[in-house]
């Protein structure tokens, strides 16, 4: 069943933006930043409390970017909640106010770069570390470029603009020293999305406050950078991938040799690129059926829990709004309209009917 609302996955950077902005104010404590190419205008650039504002005036664009949850708490360490949503507008809009003599607002932006990320807990680095090296000696899908950070990173992406990062959070040297030390081995997975993937997988023109407050398009844009790069699925146990993934090439290749699909299964548990065409393909196969193709001491799943969508997320919300009213009154004789709680397992585009009851 989904989750009512609450996702596992969080906000990390957001970039929002303004058109048509009036460019009458005062400009005198913006950092000047002169083009770098022809291609590129002049710009503006403005800090302050973790935001980043950014004027174009040749276009008349303002931008803001922000990391939502450092916003929210203090520390990108911490998850932003939805719930957060209006401390974070209420930050962000008195910085443009006061930077521009202006009072925009959060819900007439729209969203240029989205980055949500999901984190693992380890008992020991040594985990954590495991789970890098193997995402750093995973073979490129497709047509994905990717970076090695020593032992800390790995970074891939498509020129499309879909970056997947995964890091160890805990070494972090960003953070202030008591909260790496409070922090326990902790894998960051974050996916960056901008251009043509941001236009494709959340539309073309789509509103901020909408992204911030419905967790839904978090749950989406991740699992599908993560079905992009193959690393969607379950993470077994070595004995139990050995065994599942056995299973599942001898249904893929129903005319290989016992000895053959051996060989796959050492292809995909192989820590080189001997032979990287061929492990790509096996990747591809196993991912299909749910797999993912790494093992770890305990089972977990890389992927997402899907949520609700915006639409159900507004009926729960005014259905605890009405509750909360109906306490508040103490009024016992009147009735409140609800829905009932399976509605939130079957899909938004099936009518159906509300049912009335008394909650006295």
């Amino acid at each position: 069943m989904k989750s009512l609302v609450r996702p596992d996955v969080s906000i990390d950077t957001i970039s929002l933006c303004w058109y048509n902005f009036d460019s009458g104010f005062d400009l005198s404590n913006w950092k000047y930043c002169p083009k770098k190419s022809e291609k590129q205008y002049d710009s503006f650039l403005y800090y302050k409390d973790s935001v980043t504002l950014i004027y174009i005036p040749a276009i008349h664009l303002l931008m803001a970017s922000f990391s939502a949850s450092k916003v929210a708490n203090g520390s990108n360490a911490l998850p932003y909640r939805f719930e957060q949503y209006n401390g974070v507008r209420e930050k962000v809009e008195e910085i443009i106010r006061m930077a521009a003599g202006q009072q925009l607002k959060i819900a007439d932006s729209f969203v240029s770069r989205l980055d949500v990320y999901k984190q693992f807990t380890f008992k020991t680095r040594a985990e954590a570390a495991q789970m890098i090296s193997w995402m750093q000696k995973q073979p490129n899908q497709g047509k994905s470029v990717k970076t090695i950070y020593s032992d800390n990173g790995d970074y891939r992406r498509f020129k499309n603009g879909l970056v997947l990062k995964a890091y160890i959070k805990s070494d972090d040297p960003r953070l202030l020293k008591d909260e790496q030390e409070r922090l326990k081995p902790t894998v960051r997975i974050e996916v960056e999305c901008r251009k043509t993937a941001r236009r494709k997988t959340l539309g073309k023109m789509v509103s901020a406050e909408g992204v911030l407050r419905y967790p839904a398009s978090w749950v989406g844009l991740f699992n599908y950078t993560l079905d992009k790069f193959r690393l969607t699925g379950k993470v077994l146990t070595k004995n139990n991938f050995k065994k599942r993934t056995k299973e599942i090439l001898k249904k893929e290749y129903p005319k290989s040799r016992p000895s053959t699909i051996n060989k796959y299964l050492r292809i995909l548990c192989s820590a080189t690129d001997s032979d990287k065409k061929k492990k790509v393909e096996l990747i591809n196969k196993i991912s299909k059926h749910g797999i993912c193709p790494f093992c770890a001491p305990n089972e977990y799943v890389l992927s997402a829990k899907s949520t609700v969508s915006p639409q159900q997320q507004k009926t729960i919300e005014l259905f605890r709004q009405c509750i909360a009213t109906k306490r508040e009154r103490n009024d016992n004789k009147c009735s409140i309209l609800a829905y009932p709680l399976h509605f939130i397992s079957i899909p938004s585009t099936k009518v159906i009917k509300p049912a009335i009851f008394d909650s006295s």
